[in-house]
């Protein structure tokens, strides 16, 4: 497998200074969801009223008043989550639910991230290497979120360590 290169050479070669790989995590997309931010809080306030911690956050682009809302949570909390939909279906109408359970979250951070350009080419080089294939990403200054299917993490954290020089952190 080949090594990934620095995409700038003023980049710290730690400009990842930490992996976190987190399994077992769901995607819930709903699609056709009223773009209307009252709404959206609303869901995100009783899905936290109901104790289910909502990690992965992306919205697409409202197109006629309705979005696609993406955010993911851990695996065993998936039935309360349906089941908190189910209720609320005329709180929260959609046209489509999309459900996929056992996923992995990768996660990338540093604090140099935000001063370095090519830190995200890096890491998305990584993957493309690895084969992994990215259902969902979410971004700040300092983080990368990566959510992929079940993967080999063996191998993926051996080629993470290698490569970016940081033992990846398995999370519960």
């Amino acid at each position: 497998m080949a090594e990934i290169g620095r995409t700038s050479e003023s980049q710290p070669a730690d400009a990842v200074n930490r992996i976190q790989i987190t399994e077992e995590i769901t995607l819930v997309t709903l699609i056709g969801m009223s773009a209307n931010l009252s709404a959206i809080s609303e869901l995100f306030c009783e899905i936290a009223a109901a104790g289910i911690n909502v990690d992965m956050i992306s919205q697409s682009p409202p197109m006629g008043g309705t979005i696609n809302l993406h955010f993911t949570i851990k695996d065993d909390d998936l039935g309360v989550t349906l089941s908190l939909l189910g209720k609320n279906k005329g709180r929260f109408p959609v046209k489509r639910l999309e459900v996929t359970s056992g996923n992995v979250k990768l996660n990338f951070s540093g604090e140099l991230m935000r001063e370095f350009e090519g830190v995200a080419g890096d890491v998305f080089c990584k993957l493309a290497l690895l084969d992994v294939a990215p259902k969902l990403v979410t971004t700040s200054e300092t983080d990368i979120s990566v959510l992929s299917a079940n993967l080999d993490l063996s191998v993926v954290a051996a080629a993470f360590e290698r490569d970016f020089h940081v033992t990846p952190q398995f999370l519960g």
